[in-house]
């Protein structure tokens, strides 16, 4: 019965996650519409002529729906960030507590590794597979870097760690389900399969890191490394982000080894 009532406790934060993403987005879509008419004119050609056994037509619908995904993606941090705040206030909770330096600069070095790995590997899958991914990464990365890394580096990580993690994970006992089912939300949130599989992925590593340390600084912390690098290595040319991942692979070996060495534990 426990478990059960964690469980729907967990869907009900996805809901209201899913909630605010889906106002943020009907009220970008208004704004866009109101105040750019060659756009709506542009949407509604699209939406009427789109032909869903033609990729071709259903790919020029989607494009003209992702240029919309800057806007989405700034409101929709405001939208999140305003009712956390009133619950934290209301509820005098604070789920971020001092963090130790030794455990942050391996993370940190843990977290940007890992996103370099997993973006040059999605560099290698099949075409077909990563179109929608890279149709909306696009839009996205047309933002102004400094908009793009206060809305995708920063904001983000801050709410999603907020449902994803601390939320969702306190309301589940069982360590497991605590760490698996918010990781599967947070994949399922990110819309695709490739984004989808990579946020299932280090969701768990997010969930590994809040469960053992039952601190949401750290995984907030490598969330905003992940996003962040994203940012930086998308505004660099890609044989620079290659090298600067293999020499952030080699310092978090390293200093892996080192803090073995030493008997030093990351997690406590």
């Amino acid at each position: 019965m426990k478990k059960t009532k964690s469980v729907l406790f967990v869907v009900l934060y996805f809901i209201t996650f899913f909630v605010v993403e889906t106002i943020a987005s009907a009220v970008a879509i208004f704004y866009r519409l109101y105040t750019d008419q060659v756009y709506a004119e542009r949407l509604a050609d699209a939406l009427y002529s789109v032909d869903y056994s033609n990729m071709e037509s259903v790919t020029n619908y989607l494009n003209v729906i992702y240029e919309m995904v800057p806007q989405v993606l700034l409101l929709s941090g405001i939208f999140a960030l305003v009712p956390i705040t009133i619950y934290f206030v209301k509820t005098k909770q604070n789920p971020y507590e001092k963090i130790e330096l030794p455990k942050i600069v391996f993370l940190i070095g843990f977290a940007i590794t890992m996103n370099v790995v997993i973006s040059t590997l999605i560099e290698f899958l099949p075409s077909d597979l990563i179109s929608n991914y890279t149709q909306s990464t696009g839009y996205v990365e047309q933002l102004p870097f400094w908009s793009l890394l206060l809305t995708v580096g920063i904001i983000g990580p801050i709410t999603e760690e907020i449902f994803f993690r601390y939320l969702m994970m306190k309301r589940i006992n069982n360590k497991y389900l605590a760490i698996i089912l918010p990781a599967l939300m947070f994949g399922v949130a990110h819309g695709n399969i490739v984004q989808g599989t990579y946020a299932f992925v280090i969701g768990l590593i997010f969930g590994y890191v809040y469960y053992k340390t039952k601190n949401l600084s750290y995984s907030t912390i490598m969330h905003i490394a992940v996003n962040s690098s994203s940012v930086f290595i998308v505004s660099m040319p890609k044989d620079l982000a290659v090298i600067i991942g293999i020499l952030l692979f080699a310092y978090t070996v390293i200093y892996l080894f080192h803090v073995y060495d030493s008997k030093t534990k990351i997690f406590v």
